[in-house]
């Protein structure tokens, strides 16, 4: 199958694929080989199998060998360019190689997904986003914000407003130049409902600029002003999953998500996910680069542990790597990291060999400098790390967190927590050593109580 459409071709614009369009449609067993498709420039979506589906029902289905290149369009990927509504897509495979530009989502399996299922599908093929574009192994964009009506709806495709990736698995390349790249979805968004990413894996290379992660690129959690008129707030879980494949960018780089975001009295939880990876950047981390919250809203990491390798120039925690927040309502925003283990090196020794002033390494967790009200809660409980901790001088170090700083009246706990590992600072000539190692005892001695 070939085809090519655009403006230097003087063809029109219209949606490509091997359908144009699914609209409560059924296909199942299908396989398409070898099929190449050229776009300049589409105010529609690519797919190999369809443009687009709505409430429609994708089983086992198969694009072997899709090449895809589309300068600028609405939605690219190797099976289906976008979900308009909601689609059920279980047990697809796909392979080649797609590319995507301009401000184009770009993903392995479809684009983007809202209100719907994706399980058990495979990405095989080689994901780049160049230009403005993200890029996601499996989708790029899932979100429970959807069109009006369709969360009461009785259609079986549909999802009734939860959003799920479930069972799926990502071994190819996936490069973004810009922001947002992840080995299954490079943005997840809840605004009403839920989002759930459960038992899903990545062993691919993944590769972007900031808000990089193995599993999700940039994942969120709010009360969406869209189609919302009974105030509902988003809610998301990423459970079961594992990162195996090295991940690196600029900033906010996470081994499972680059960067979270929870507002709006939002509940986030991740739990029982690992990294082997190894993850390198700034502000990284080896379950989450960069967390933030807000109002009210509370995130949870809980039952994580990192084997792979934290380096990076700046900010690094085995398990998370930066906390901010700008919370001002008194709402008393709740954050945890419980029972979780870093048995992986964090070093910000490495790249040009400078070191930058208060950066800050911690085998649990990097740095928090941020203001909190008196009913927020910042708590570190029943963490463990053995991982070697490895920083430069002018940097805060510690077997459990690096820097925790308080210019506000929350509450900051860190208890029931065990070091193992090794602490080694890089001396600069004009410190002294003795000092730089009254700090390590100090640190050590606040660990054990």
């Amino acid at each position: 199958y070939y085809c090519t459409l655009g403006d230097d071709y003087g063809m029109p614009d219209g949606t490509i694929g091997f359908f144009a369009l699914l609209q409560d449609a059924t296909v199942c067993n299908l396989t398409i080989r070898n099929s190449y498709f050229y776009v300049y420039n589409s105010t529609n979506s690519i797919g190999g199998l369809a443009s687009s589906a709505a409430d429609s029902y994708i089983y086992n289905c198969h694009c072997e060998d899709v090449k895809i290149y589309a300068h600028s369009s609405n939605g690219t990927a190797a099976l289906v360019g976008s979900t308009v509504s909601t689609a059920n897509i279980s047990n697809c495979t796909v392979s080649g190689e797609v590319r995507g530009g301009y401000s184009s989502n770009v993903g392995g399996i479809t684009s983007d997904v809202g209100d719907g299922l994706i399980a058990n599908c495979t990405n095989n093929a080689s994901i780049v986003g160049f230009e403005n574009a993200m890029a996601g192994g499996i989708c790029c964009a899932a979100s429970d914000v959807v069109a009006a009506g369709n969360i009461e709806s009785q259609n079986p495709a549909q999802n009734h407003g939860k959003t799920q990736i479930t069972g799926c698995i990502n071994n190819g390349t996936v490069t973004s130049e810009s922001f947002g790249a992840g080995g299954i979805t490079a943005r997840a968004n809840s605004g009403k409902a839920s989002v759930l990413i459960s038992a899903c894996k990545n062993n691919g290379t993944i590769r972007g600029n900031n808000e990089v992660g193995g599993i999700v690129g940039t994942l969120y959690a709010e009360k969406s002003g869209t189609d919302n008129a009974a105030q509902r707030i988003g809610s998301f879980l990423v459970e079961n999953c594992e990162n195996v494949g090295e991940v690196s960018g600029e900033t906010m780089v996470g081994g499972l998500v680059g960067h979270t975001w929870t507002d709006d009295a939002a509940i986030g939880l991740i739990s029982n996910c690992c990294n082997i990876g190894k993850i390198s950047g700034s502000n990284i981390g080896g379950v989450v680069g960069t967390a933030g919250i807000n109002s009210g809203a509370k995130l949870t990491i809980d039952i994580c542990e990192n084997k792979g390798e934290i380096c990076g120039g700046a900010v690094g925690g085995g398990i998370v790597g930066l906390f901010t927040t700008t919370d001002t309502t008194n709402n008393g925003y709740t954050f945890i990291i419980k029972d979780c283990k870093n048995h992986g090196t964090v070093s910000n020794v490495g790249g040009d060999g400078k070191g930058v002033a208060n950066d800050a390494v911690g085998g649990i967790f990097g740095k928090k400098f941020s203001a909190g009200l008196e009913l927020d809660s910042f708590i570190i409980q029943g963490c463990e790390n053995t991982g070697f901790i490895n920083a430069k001088s002018d940097v805060f170090a510690g077997g459990i967190a690096g820097y925790v700083l308080s210019t506000g009246t929350e509450s900051i706990r860190i208890s029931d927590c065990v070091n193992g590992g090794n602490i080694d600072i890089m001396i600069a000539d004009n410190y002294s050593k003795d000092i730089i190692m009254l700090v390590i005892l100090l640190e050590r001695h606040k660990i054990l109580l």
